[in-house]
């Protein structure tokens, strides 16, 4: 339907944009119409150093620690920035003091929900 990155963007946000579940569930459609341009900046920033990287690659004196991404706390990093950005009331602790004033204020012991089937 659209042929440029903007008008796709825009067209699927909007499109989304009562979906509280959709794409980055804590930002309204203004946050996330930004955050996607952002992104597609940063991604094509980083497509020309990667084809530089193509025509250019490191010199074999370059550490392998350094190119060993899944053993070296790179790939770690990138999955936990993505679930913080995703999920940030689970990573961040969000709405953790309102979990614990429920348990406590509804809990037979310390730390535990009451059960609805054991009365």
């Amino acid at each position: 339907m659209f042929l440029l990155d903007g008008s796709i963007i825009l067209d699927e946000i909007l499109s989304h944009m009562d979906d509280k579940s959709y794409n980055l569930k804590n930002y309204n459609p203004l946050e996330q119409i930004v955050h996607t341009f952002h992104m597609e900046e940063m991604w094509a920033s980083a497509l020309i150093d990667y084809r530089n990287f193509e025509v250019d690659p490191p010199a074999d004196k370059v550490c392998q620690c350094v190119m060993d991404i899944e053993n070296n706390g790179i790939l770690l990093k990138l999955r936990q920035t993505a679930l913080i950005i995703r999920e940030p009331n689970l990573m961040l602790g969000y709405g953790q003091e309102r979990a614990e004033r429920r348990c406590s204020e509804n809990a037979s012991s310390p730390g535990q929900l009451e059960s609805p089937y054991h009365h």
